[in-house]
């Protein structure tokens, strides 16, 4: 949904890094240089513990679109889906949540996606979009299954057929009956799944990542990098705006101090902006922190 956005953007650079393969063939087609880079497949985070599986089917995110559906129609076919979030104690933390991962057969993936609340989106007219998520990167990783909902970008990667896919409830719970009930099947599935996770991870992945940005700057050692001013901007202000939206004490300031003391901005005008952005969320911070608080301890 950001495609024709960031196609904007990619005008002004000289490659495109692109954790889905059709935007890293739509780039392509208009004559950028693209490349694909995964995006959440790290193994010094996620890993295999060795865990017992304790769990069945495992559901972590939010119930959005149709995923309430799918779980629901799951459990009323008795199978045993344990679900959690980023607020709960068992999963709000990666660590954590690498765990519940390593204990479970199955993880679920949902792949739809609501296009209209995105007005800038020139496919808004389309209620849903299927996208490819992180989590059939980090689930493989963590030594477990995963079954995900259909979608292309997840086909382009996984070639051979090591994601199974559902596209409808019913498919779903098809495709977890037949590798709950054969052990051996389970296994063989999450090895074959495992193994092309591993190919993507973090640690492997950036040497030919490295390759294609050495390539592209071989025969010109000497560019100089211009970095926009929009630029610095936008990273300013998505680094502040997340740890704001946490409600993070320590963290948030930590990156206020980095902002204003640590990174090095290439256009010195951005500064005083940076500056007086940096003070007025620091004061809104503090007004809202033991409000946010109360409303999380009551949640």
């Amino acid at each position: 949904m950001y495609h024709y956005t960031n196609r904007i953007t990619a005008s002004a650079c000289d490659f495109v890094l692109s954790a889905c393969p059709i935007s890293v063939i739509k780039f392509l087609e208009l004559g950028y240089k693209a490349f694909l880079l995964p995006v959440e497949a790290t193994r010094t985070i996620f890993k295999d513990l060795k865990e017992k599986k304790i769990y069945d089917v495992l559901f972590f995110g939010r119930q959005k679109n149709n995923r309430a559906e799918v779980i629901n129609y799951l459990k009323d076919n008795n199978i045993k889906v344990f679900e959690c979030g980023p607020y709960d104690e068992i999963s709000n933390t990666f660590e954590k949540l690498n765990k519940v991962i390593n204990q479970s057969k199955i993880v679920i993936n949902f792949t739809q996606q609501d296009n209209t609340k995105y007005k800038y989106n020139l496919l808004s007219y389309y209620k849903f979009h299927y996208d490819f998520k992180g989590r059939t990167y980090f689930t493989g990783l963590s030594g477990t299954l995963c079954i995900s909902e259909y979608n292309p970008s997840a086909e382009l990667i996984f070639k051979n057929n090591e994601l199974p896919f559902f596209e409808t409830k019913e498919e779903c719970l098809e495709v977890i009956k037949n590798f709950l009930s054969d052990n051996t099947k389970l296994e063989e599935a999450t090895n074959k799944y495992k193994k092309k996770c591993l190919e993507l991870e973090d640690a492997t992945y950036m040497k030919k990542t490295k390759k294609f940005i050495d390539d592209i700057y071989k025969n010109d050692k000497d560019i100089m990098i211009q970095i926009p001013y929009w630029y610095e901007y936008i990273y300013f202000k998505k680094n502040n705006l997340l740890r704001f939206k946490k409600n993070k004490f320590l963290t948030f300031f930590i990156q206020a101090y980095e902002s204003l003391f640590i990174n090095k901005y290439k256009n010195k005008g951005i500064f005083p902006i940076i500056f007086l952005l940096t003070l007025l969320s620091s004061m809104l911070f503090l007004i809202k922190f033991p409000f946010s608080n109360k409303k999380y301890e009551k949640i």
